[in-house]
């Protein structure tokens, strides 16, 4: 079940990190510095609500099942951070073959 829940966090961290990339190649850094704090502060306002009893999970696991939806969350902040200021930049998906010029 964890594997369920945490495995989209591998392409979006991945898309993270090429987006990352593309803005050091672009001489900026201080987004791409900031963008893995998205995933901290998702993991611990989780654990913080979750241990304070704000946030009660019937089910034993139902806390581990939390924290690992939260972490995929988590990876998908930082994708989103990233994505407008990649998207300023003239970069983005688009779907087709890749043509070069």
């Amino acid at each position: 079940m964890m594997t369920r829940i945490l495995f989209p966090h591998l392409l979006f961290v991945t898309l993270a990190a090429v987006a990352q990339g593309v803005l050091n190649v672009r001489k900026q850094f201080f987004l791409p510095a900031l963008a893995p704090c998205m995933f901290s502060v998702s993991i611990l306002m989780y654990l913080t609500l979750a241990f304070a009893g704000w946030m009660p999970l019937p089910e034993p696991n139902g806390q581990l099942y939390g924290l690992a939806a939260v972490a995929m969350l988590g990876g998908l902040f930082t994708l989103a951070f990233l994505a407008r200021p990649v998207a300023r930049e003239g970069m983005g998906y688009r779907p087709g073959p890749a043509v070069s010029p």
